[in-house]
Formats: C-alpha cells, structure tokens, sequence
C-alpha cells in the first residue's frame, strides 16, 4: 500500500464524532393511574375542581432541560376522592395515557436512574378560584422508578 492509500486509510478511520443532537424526545407512559390533581387549598382542606380537565406540564429538576414542546394524549376523569382519614374531595384521575416531550439536547437534561429527572404536573381550575398555586389546585405523577407506594399516579419514562 502507497503512502496516498495509508493516507486515505487514515482520512477516512478518523472522521469526527457526529454532533450531539440539539433536542431529545421522550415519552411518559402512564403505567398506574391513580388521584392526579385532588382539590384541596393550602391547608389541605377540601375545595370544589370545575369540569374543565388539568392542564398537563412536564417539569424538569435540572435548569435549562424544560421542555420545548408537550403532547398528551391521556385519560382523565373527575371522580371523588377519599383519603384515609375519610374526607371526600374532588379529584382529577389520572387513568393511561402518554405524554410527549422534546427536550434539549444537552447531557445534563439525560434522566438520572433515580427517575427525579423529570415529573408530570396537573393544574386544575377550582370553582371558587381559591386554589394554592394561582387558584388552581396541583397535582402531579412520578416516575416508576422512584419507588413511590402512594396513590400517585406513575410513568415509564421511554426515549
């Protein structure tokens, strides 16, 4: 082999890395439904939920790994919910469903193995707008992997 065909060889074995991608999309599959946004005002006592479905949110822990755009395509249902103590409230159930997120690109917006990456929120009008958070009440669903064994609502995170 000539030195053009050495020189070739080693022209084409070391080409460069191919750029990060810009966005990463990932999808949140519901995986066990359960109580997702639960009208209560800040003291936790029971507030009346309008019939107007939660609007849905992915938050991101780490700054800067917001989502860019959010599809959902989930079942929600207004049903009563009664804690442990017995008192009722209105709730939001959150029942299946995907929701869809693209994110930036960037490593540090990756999903820890610890699933507290990344969580999706609920915001519920309230019939007399007295909610906690800008008189919505709130709510949210984790990641599976978190080992959450409460009545919260879990996703399977899939790139």
């Amino acid at each position: 082999m000539g030195l053009l065909g050495l020189g070739l060889l080693v022209a084409v074995g070391c080409q460069p890395n191919p750029p990060a991608p810009t966005v990463r999309g990932y999808k949140f599959e519901i995986v066990r439904g359960g109580p997702f946004v639960v009208g209560q005002d800040a003291n936790g006592d029971p507030i009346a939920l309008t019939d107007t479905p939660p609007e849905i949110d992915v938050l991101a822990a780490e700054d800067g790994c917001e989502p860019l755009a959010i599809a959902a395509d989930v079942e929600l249902v207004k049903h009563p919910y009664m804690d442990e103590a017995g008192t009722a409230y209105d709730a939001w159930f959150l029942n299946g469903g995907v929701v869809q997120a693209i994110v930036p690109g960037d490593p540090k917006c990756l999903p820890d193995p610890d699933g507290l990456s990344y969580i999706l929120a609920g915001y519920a009008d309230t019939a007399a707008d007295n909610g906690p958070v800008d008189g919505q009440a709130v709510g949210l669903a984790l990641d599976e992997r978190t080992g959450d064994t409460s009545f919260t609502p879990l996703f399977k995170l899939v790139k």
